[in-house]
């Protein structure tokens, strides 16, 4: 069973951080993405301002699975999107995995405008 999973231990983000081979950053928000309970995926994600910036989307090194990636990735934009921030964009190394999340170059960078969620 595919799982998304906020990391709230800092120590244990770093880890897992320094596993995937991305650089680990305590401000930014973490989610692992699961597969059988194993960790598969990590994504390092922040607001600022008007942005959501997701840091990188990385595989742990040995895995592969194409679902995973992007159901990390669409958690990670759903909660920034939920935050009231619509619009993001894609810093990390990962650019086949943002182009396939809906990403679009604009201005040399990778971004994309988020639907907000309306209620009732």
């Amino acid at each position: 069973m595919l799982k998304v999973k906020p990391i709230q231990d800092k120590e244990v983000q770093r880890q897992m951080c320094l596993l995937c081979n991305i650089e680990y950053n305590s401000e930014h928000f973490c989610y692992g993405g699961y597969v059988d309970d194993v960790l598969y995926a990590v994504c390092q994600f922040y607001l600022n301002g008007e942005y959501g910036f997701i840091d990188e989307i990385a595989l742990v090194p040995g895995q592969s699975n194409d679902q995973i990636l992007t159901l990390i990735g669409r958690s990670a934009l759903s909660f920034i999107d939920f935050c009231g921030v619509h619009k993001a964009l894609y810093l990390g190394d990962n650019t086949d995995i943002a182009r396939s999340l809906g990403f679009k170059g604009e201005d040399g960078r990778l971004s994309m405008q988020l639907t907000a969620h309306t209620c009732g």
